[in-house]
C-alpha cells in the first residue's frame, strides 16, 4: 500500500509541508509501534492499528520527498495537521494503556478494545478527509489518483477485519544466550513434532531457565513446521483462579466472550480448528493454591481433550499437576548447568577471558544457576571478576539484579522470594524454619538426621518433602537434603531463624 499511495499523492502533496511534519509523523508512528508491543492485553488490535499507521505515514513521507516548490494549499495543510492530531491522540492513548498493570488491562479489556477500535475509525476518517481535500487535477490524474486512493481507503477500512498477527510474533524471541540445555530441548522438540498430542512440564527451582527451555523448543524448525503460526505463549503470572485463567487464555488468543461458560466454548472452538501448542508459562501462579488446584486441573484436562492441542507448562518446583496424561518419558526438573556450559554462558555474555583465574570460584558461589550466571556475567562486562567476588562477600544474592527491572527474570532475590511466598510454602507453616536450618549446613543433611536436630518441628519428613516439591531444596548424589549456594546465602542474609521462632 505504501508505494501505491505515494504514487497517487506525490504530485498533489508536493510542497504541502517540509521536514518538520514528516519527522513528527514518523516519530509518532514509531512511538505508537513501541507502545503497542508493550501491551499485554489487546496487543493484537493495537499492533494491527500501529502497522496501518506506519504504512500511511511511510506513504505520506514518500510523497513529501518529491516537492516542486509549489505554494501550499491551506486546506491540504489543515488536513495533514488533523491527521497528525489523530496520531497524537492514538499515541497518548496507547501510552496510557501500556502503563496500566497487567491486572488492570485484563479488567478493562473490553473497554480498551472498544477505544482502540474507535481510534481505528478516527484514522480511517482522517484518511477519508485527506482524500476529499486534495485538489486533484481531473484532466490528467483523476482516474489514476482516485483508483489508488480508493484502494488505500479500502485497505484501511478493512483494518479491523484483518486476522491477528501470527503467534510467532507473540512468542518471546529465542533466548540470546542459550547453552547447556540441549538434552531437554531435544526431548521437547521430539515429542511436539511427533504424530501424537504432547503434554510436557518444564519443572525446576528459581532461576533455572524454565521459560528459556520452553521458548527455545517452540522456535525449533520442526515445531514451527508442524504448528506454523499456532504456537501460543500465555503468561499465567496474573491469573489466580479459573476465571482469570480463562480470561488470560482468551485474551492471549484474541477471543471475545461474554461469560466463563461462553469463554470455554469459544476457546475449544478456536483451538480445535487446527493443530496448535499452548505454552502456559509460570503455571504455578494459578495452580498451586489448594483452593484453585482442582478447577485448574479440570481446565487442563478439558484442553487436553481437544485432539488438536499440545500443551507445555513451566512450573516452579518438582511436582506435576494432575489432570493430564503427561507424555513419557517425563522431563526431570531442571538442574544447575554443567560446569562447561556455565563457563560458556558466562563468557558469551561477559567476553571475559576463559583463563581468568577467578572464574571458577565465581561460578562456584553461583551454583551454576542459569539466571545467577547471566546476571553476574552482565556485571562482569564492566567489573573485574576479583571485584565481583569481593562484592559477593558483602552483598551475596542482592547484587544479582539488572538495573532496568526487579521482576523474577531481572533479579535473583525476587525469583527466590516468589518461591518462598508460594501457596505451597505458606500451606506448610514450618517449611521456612526448616529451610533456614538447612541453610546453616553447607553439606546438607541426611533425611534421618533431620528428624533428630529438627525434632521441635512437627512431621519434619513431611516438611522436608515440601521443600523438595518446591525445588528450594534438592537431593545430593549421596541422598542428602541440601540447598544450592545462592538459596543458602539468601536464607542466611535475609531470613533470620528468629523469623520462624513462632511457628
Amino acid at each position: 500500500m505504501s508505494t501505491n499511495l505515494a504514487l497517487g499523492l506525490v504530485n498533489q502533496t508536493a510542497g504541502i509541508v517540509g521536514e518538520n511534519i514528516s519527522q513528527t509523523l514518523t516519530g509518532l508512528s514509531e512511538t505508537i509501534g513501541r507502545d503497542a508491543l508493550n501491551l499485554k492485553v489487546n496487543k493484537e488490535i493495537a499492533v494491527t492499528l500501529s502497522v496501518h499507521i506506519k504504512d500511511l505515514v511511510a506513504a505520506i513521507n514518500e510523497a513529501l520527498e518529491v516537492q516542486d516548490g509549489e505554494a501550499l494549499k491551506p486546506t491540504w495543510a489543515h488536513t495533514l495537521a488533523s491527521f497528525n492530531r489523530v496520531l497524537n491522540d492514538a499515541q497518548v492513548a496507547l501510552d496510557k494503556l501500556q502503563c496500566k498493570s497487567h491486572i488492570m488491562q485484563l479488567l478493562h479489556q473490553r473497554k480498551d478494545a472498544d477505544m482502540l477500535k474507535e481510534l481505528s475509525d478516527r484514522v480511517s476518517n482522517a484518511f477519508g478527509l485527506l482524500k476529499l481535500r486534495v485538489n486533484i487535477d481531473m484532466a490528467t490524474n483523476a482516474d489514476t489518483i482516485h483508483r489508488v486512493l480508493d484502494s488505500a481507503a479500502t485497505a484501511l477500512a478493512d483494518m479491523q477485519a484483518e486476522p491477528l498477527p501470527p503467534s510467532a510474533a507473540r512468542l518471546p524471541s529465542p533466548p540470546p544466550a542459550y547453552v547447556g540445555r540441549t538434552e531437554e530441548t531435544t526431548a521437547i522438540v521430539e515429542m511436539l513434532s511427533g504424530p501424537n498430542q504432547a503434554f510436557m512440564a518444564v519443572l525446576g527451582g528459581p532461576g533455572m531457565g524454565k521459560t528459556s527451555v520452553a521458548v527455545a523448543a517452540l522456535h525449533a524448525t520442526e515445531v514451527e513446521t508442524k504448528f506454523t503460526t499456532r504456537r501460543y505463549f500465555i503468561a499465567c503470572d496474573a491469573a489466580d483462579g479459573l476465571s482469570s485463567l480463562l480470561t488470560t487464555l482468551c485474551t492471549g488468543l484474541g477471543i471475545q466472550f461474554e461469560s466463563p461458560k461462553s469463554a470455554q466454548k469459544a476457546l475449544k472452538q478456536f483451538l480445535a480448528t487446527a493443530p496448535c501448542v499452548l505454552l502456559l508459562d509460570n503455571f504455578e501462579s494459578v495452580w498451586e493454591a489448594a483452593s484453585t488446584r482442582q478447577n485448574t486441573e479440570d481446565l487442563l484436562s478439558s484442553l487436553a481433550s481437544i485432539s488438536t492441542v499440545s500443551i507445555i507448562i513451566t512450573l516452579r518446583g518438582s511436582e506435576l499437576p494432575a489432570g493430564l496424561a503427561w507424555s513419557c518419558p517425563l522431563l526431570p526438573p531442571l538442574q544447575p548447568l554443567q560446569n562447561d556450559a556455565a563457563v560458556q554462558l558466562f563468557l558469551s555474555i561477559s567476553d571475559t577471558s576463559d583463563d581468568e583465574k577467578h572464574l571458577q570460584h565465581l561460578l562456584g558461589v553461583l551454583g551454576n544457576i542459569p539466571l545467577a550466571v547471566v546476571l553476574m556475567a552482565n556485571l562482569a562486562q564492566w567489573e573485574s571478576l576479583e571485584r565481583l567476588i569481593a562484592q559477593w562477600a558483602e552483598m551475596k544474592t542482592a547484587m544479582l539484579r539488572r538495573s532496568h527491572g526487579a521482576d523474577h527474570i531481572a533479579c535473583l532475590d525476587v525469583s527466590i522470594e516468589l518461591s518462598l511466598a508460594s501457596p505451597r510454602m505458606q500451606e506448610q507453616p514450618h517449611a521456612g524454619r526448616l529451610l533456614s536450618l538447612l541453610a546453616l549446613l553447607p553439606a546438607g543433611a541426611a533425611e534421618l538426621d533431620v528428624t533428630l536436630w529438627a525434632s521441635d518441628i512437627p512431621q519434619p519428613a513431611h516438611v522436608s518433602s515440601r521443600l523438595l516439591q518446591t525445588a528450594l531444596a534438592y537431593h545430593t548424589p549421596e541422598n542428602r537434603i541440601s540447598l544450592l549456594t545462592p538459596i543458602q546465602e539468601f536464607m542466611l542474609t535475609l531470613w533470620c531463624m528468629t523469623d520462624f521462632s513462632d511457628q
